[in-house]
């Protein structure tokens, strides 16, 4: 009963935060939002509720694409302090246990290419 409880709560948490990143990205704030679903991704997997992660995954791809690529080492600084990873790692950490046909796994690499694209980019700042 008491781990039933506890996967209720991680969906709980896993859907404010979905949410949140919907908010965020009407605010146009693309950095707060690229966290906010990634720590929903990363809690409906806590959760298992694998069914639930594509539709997250790209409001993160929509997200993360807006990200201008001067402020990569913001979201860096930020997944580093909050979640203590990085976002190749927290991306790595998704696809852990998925099944090799997933659509998971097409989008998360998807989001590896998009972020080490901007990371890559030259800031002409």
């Amino acid at each position: 009963m008491e781990n039933k409880n506890d996967m209720a709560m991680y969906e709980i948490d896993a859907n404010t935060y979905y949410l949140q990143g919907r908010s965020l990205m009407l605010e146009k704030q693309f950095v707060p939002a690229v966290f906010s679903y990634l720590k929903a991704v990363i809690t409906l997997k806590k959760c298992n509720r694998i069914d639930r992660i594509i539709p997250n995954l790209n409001m993160l791809k929509r997200a993360l694409n807006n990200v201008e690529p001067e402020k990569i080492d913001l979201l860096d600084r930020v997944l580093a302090s909050r979640l203590d990873n990085t976002f190749v790692n927290l991306i790595t950490e998704i696809e852990n246990e998925i099944s090799i046909d997933s659509t998971i796994l097409i989008t998360t690499n998807e989001l590896r290419t998009i972020y080490l694209n901007k990371k890559t980019m030259p800031n002409t700042v």
